[in-house]
């Protein structure tokens, strides 16, 4: 349709996220998320099972409540307002390197339909990395400490570039980018903490709330399609 679509196979894309994992873990501050995540395993493992989500900040779990908008009829590649690859900092689109035709396509619309349009970006970013993690997650070979430790390093380091996006937007009513940022980048720190929580709780479990269609991604992505008036 005029432009050529860069596909990417999934062992390509595996293996450029385990480059940029590795980056941040060997970075300074990956150094200190880590030893932060190490701490509270260690906390979480001699504490009488708290749930994942008690240990995020009331404000970021408060935000990750408030409703999303997205269209399933757009689809490629977009701005993902740097919410996708670590250290996990908000990116304005119009800084996006790899999504700047698709701003331009988009420049100039009214804001429901941009709010739509990046809304679609992140929900096809959610089910990539859905799909990322059931690959990984059902691996019975991989030590459960080990997808531990994984896990809980990027929750640290998501909460810790949510704050840093917090404490320097204060007025909902400009910046509607910063806004979404907010939204989204607490409601994929929720969704992955909750869906560990199902993952510790065994493989079967795991599975089985996959197969009801309960995980946190499907029903975001349920809640997102009804919203938009689109069905399944």
């Amino acid at each position: 349709m005029g432009r050529s679509a860069k596909y990417y196979t999934y062992e390509v894309k595996q293996a450029a996220k385990r480059e940029q994992a590795t980056a941040y873990r060997n970075s300074e501050k990956g150094k200190q998320t880590k030893a932060a995540a190490n701490r509270r395993r260690y906390k979480k493992a001699t504490a009488v099972s708290p749930a994942a989500l008690d240990d995020l900040p009331d404000d970021l779990v408060e935000w990750a409540d408030r409703p999303v908008q997205a269209s399933f009829t757009l689809h490629g590649t977009g701005p993902l307002l740097g919410l996708w690859s670590p250290p996990f900092r908000f990116l304005p689109p119009d800084q996006d390197p790899t999504a700047r035709t698709a701003v331009n396509v988009w420049d100039g619309t009214t804001p429901p339909l941009w709010c739509a349009a990046l809304g679609s970006f992140q929900c096809h970013a959610v089910l990539a990395a859905a799909r990322d993690c059931r690959k990984l997650w059902m691996d019975s070979d991989t030590p459960l400490e080990e997808l531990e430790i994984e896990v809980q390093t990027e929750i640290a380091a998501r909460v810790d570039a949510w704050r840093a996006l917090r404490e320097t937007w204060f007025d909902e009513s400009e910046d509607m980018d910063a806004r979404l940022g907010l939204i989204w980048g607490a409601k994929i720190v929720c969704m992955l903490a909750d869906e560990w929580d199902y993952r510790k709780e065994g493989v079967d479990v795991y599975k089985d709330v996959l197969r009801a269609g309960e995980m946190p991604w499907q029903l975001m992505i349920a809640q997102a399609m009804a919203g938009s008036g689109e069905k399944r």
